[in-house]
């Protein structure tokens, strides 16, 4: 199993972690969508993909997991809830 400090991770346009190892030649880019709270593994079914690369998925994954948690982008939006103005009792 590969150390994760044997992987590169970036932060592109505010939406994207890409995790790469050059000396496997691997890279997978993690995007963060805007409507829900979770990261979409990107061109991960490429053709020259095969079963020999799943670990390095794998730890891809939980690095890219790592990061976007650091950064705040898997936080739950805050629901502000609207305080009913009460009339005064008198």
């Amino acid at each position: 199993m590969s150390n994760p400090s044997d992987f590169t991770v970036q932060v592109c346009n505010d939406r994207d972690i890409v995790i790469s190892k050059a000396e496997a030649e691997f890279e997978v880019t993690y995007r963060k969508e805007a409507y829900c709270a979770m990261l979409f593994a990107s061109e991960v079914l490429q053709n020259d993909f095969d079963e020999s690369k799943v670990t390095l998925l794998a730890q891809a994954w939980k690095l890219a997991l790592d990061k976007a948690t650091s950064l705040g982008w898997l936080d739950p939006p805050e629901r502000k809830r609207k305080r009913r103005v009460r009339p005064e009792l008198s």
